[in-house]
């Protein structure tokens, strides 16, 4: 195991002394007036080496978390429960509360001359003196002050009436930090007047690294970091703000991707060493409140875009100083997407396929010629020369060969012949390049190639990302031309589609009216693939009335009812086209319950008052007969 670092022998050395205090404040034969607050972040172990300390001290400890603490009564009832066990049983409770001794007072903490400077506190309602064979042998404990619910100058009163009148040995654990930021009125007033002794914690991670690892259950896991411990240190070093906490969280974090891995996967020690920086990284930036999901996205696979960027922006982002914050993190080389990572760190979800898939493809363990070419050619940033002109020729020619269908690989070439055009690694001018990307998109439509809306499931990652990468270029006037261009191209592709869409989901009705349902409108069993696409107003609107009134009663009931599913409260513009039509519909149906037997007049009747007239303007619902 490795030894402990500079850095960790400090911390050792220094939380030595605290204990060695502890011991000389604690000593029965030593009496004291004040207590002794032990200081530190959040995570960085006060509560630990206090419980520590406790294990070899002749101490009687009696301890309270004042976490949402929002009176002293519930501290008393806390103690009194301590020193009674039996007599707090619930069924014990009333005797427990008349066999307690009761001394109200009133405690002055005056801070100065002046009379405003005196705070009035009720004395503590359980007396300890009367409770305790010997009070000086006994040691109160107070954690989590800064999470107390009361305000500090009353809880510390209280406190202040064990050290003053009773003579109690008092620890307090607090984050001094939190409570200035909060303006606690007066604290250091009042901490003057209470504390005598200050000790600050430091987190020596290497003591804690040792510790939590043998909570790492995934053997392979817990080996790994075990040889990469410096590494793991040096990170937490960097990030972890010292909370020992988010050491531990970080190592598990690791687990749960780690303990996915096939044995091909650990066998690449550098690649797994890449995968473990950067899940690091993100988790203590995260349980620092310093990284959301948004912030992922734009850190990982970013690093050439805002390289690009660094010259023209005159101060730091955040993901800048995220990625300056850990010097030895590729983000850029992070196996993962920022998409996988985002569900697996920040949502805890567990994609163990997704995980093993991602790494497959990825470049350090795809097979050779696997590798897409769009992902080869965005790394082209650390390559020399030559490896860079190869790639470049073969980008150029495969668009030649209108070889990219996929719309976020045929982007994610757009920006990179932009940027090629520009650094001048194709002799090219970006305005040539916009013009030929047009001309692509004409040619993949023409040939019924080009990849639409209707291809594929709605896109959840933003329109500038794809495959977990932003897009280089992407948030320049040249690549959104070609990106708005591609949109507009796809709608004439997708509405060529629409007539024939509409006959084949009419055409099913009869026989599968819950497929017709699911395919048009929102729903919680499938994705509907035509929910935002007007395909019924391709459909002759007397052909469907038609089929409506001929269709057996569930039918009509559906073919109805689907309509009002898929317009009501919806503010989707892009079934606007379908309004009028449903208009025509209801006119041509009522047209034909003229000649209806009077229940399926009554039943079309009230599908048409319940379905369809709220979603037409009112000079459009008059109500046939």
């Amino acid at each position: 195991m490795t030894s402990p670092n500079r850095a960790d022998n400090e911390d050792i050395r220094a939380n030595a002394a605290i204990t060695k205090f502890l011991e000389y404040y604690v000593d029965p034969a030593r009496p004291f007036d004040y207590a002794v607050m032990v200081e530190g972040p959040w995570g960085s172990g006060k509560t630990h080496l206090v419980k520590e300390f406790l294990k070899t001290s002749t101490s009687k400890p009696l301890y309270v978390t004042l976490n949402g603490v929002s009176s002293t009564e519930q501290i008393d009832q806390e103690f009194y429960r301590q020193l009674h066990p039996v007599l707090s049983h619930p069924g014990m409770r009333i005797a427990g509360a008349i066999a307690r001794s009761v001394a109200k007072g009133a405690l002055k903490m005056d801070f100065s001359k002046d009379e405003s400077g005196t705070i009035n506190i009720s004395l503590p309602d359980i007396d300890l003196t009367k409770e305790l064979a010997n009070p000086r042998e006994r040691l109160l404990i107070f954690d989590d002050l800064e999470r107390c619910k009361m305000p500090i100058s009353e809880v510390m009163g209280y406190i202040n009436g064990f050290v003053e009148h009773d003579g109690l040995k008092v620890f307090v654990l607090a984050n001094e930090a939190e409570i200035r930021a909060n303006g606690e009125p007066r604290y250091a007033e009042i901490k003057e007047k209470l504390i005598g002794q200050t000790l600050i914690v430091s987190a020596p991670g290497g003591e804690a690294f040792d510790a939590f690892l043998g909570q790492v259950s995934n053997r392979k896991t817990q080996d790994y970091l075990k040889r990469h411990k410096d590494a793991v240190l040096a990170l937490h070093d960097q990030g972890g703000r010292g909370n020992l906490r988010t050491l531990k969280h970080a190592m598990w974090d690791f687990e749960k991707i780690g303990s996915q891995f096939e044995e091909r996967h650990w066998s690449k020690e550098a690649s797994v060493l890449k995968i473990m920086k950067v899940t690091m990284a993100i988790t203590m930036e995260a349980r620092a409140g310093n990284l959301n999901e948004a912030d992922l996205s734009s850190l990982i696979g970013t690093g050439i875009n805002r390289a690009m960027l660094a010259h023209v922006r005159k101060e730091k982002t955040k993901i800048d100083e995220i990625d300056e914050r850990y010097p030895q993190v590729d983000f850029d080389d992070a196996l993962l997407s920022a998409n996988l990572l985002s569900s697996i760190l920040l949502r805890g979800e567990m994609q163990g396929p997704d995980i093993v898939g991602a790494l497959d493809a990825s470049k350090d363990y795809a097979n050779p010629g696997a590798q897409p070419l769009w992902l080869e050619a965005m790394r082209v940033f650390n390559s020399d020369d030559l490896t860079c002109e190869r790639i470049a020729g073969e980008v150029e020619s495969a668009f030649a060969q209108r070889e990219f269908t996929v719309r976020g690989e045929f982007m994610h070439i757009v920006g990179l012949r932009l940027w090629f055009a520009k650094i001048g690694l194709i002799p090219k001018k970006t305005d040539e390049v916009v013009i030929e990307c047009k001309a692509y998109l004409d040619d993949l439509a023409r040939k019924g190639l080009l990849e639409t809306s209707l291809d594929r499931l709605k896109a959840i990652e933003p329109a500038n990302t794809y495959g977990g990468y932003v897009i280089v270029e992407s948030e320049t006037e040249e690549w959104r031309q070609v990106a708005i261009y591609y949109d507009q191209v796809a709608k004439t592709v997708e509405q060529r589609q629409y007539p024939a869409i509409a006959r084949n989901l009419v055409a099913r009705l009869p026989t599968d009216p819950d497929g017709f349902l699911f395919d048009l409108a929102v729903n919680a069993v499938r994705t509907s693939p035509y929910w935002d696409h007007p395909v019924l107003a391709s459909f002759p609107p007397d052909e469907y009335a038609k089929m409506v009134f001929t269709a057996l009663p569930e039918i009509q009931s559906r073919a109805i009812e689907v309509l009002h599913s898929r317009h009501s409260n919806r503010l989707v513009d892009s079934l606007l086209p379908e309004k009028p039509w449903i208009a025509k519909v209801k006119a041509e149906l009522e047209k034909l319950m003229v000649t209806a037997k009077p229940m399926t007049r009554y039943r079309l009747g009230s599908l048409i008052a319940r379905n369809l007239d709220p979603l037409l303007p009112e000079e459009e619902t008059t109500t046939g007969t």
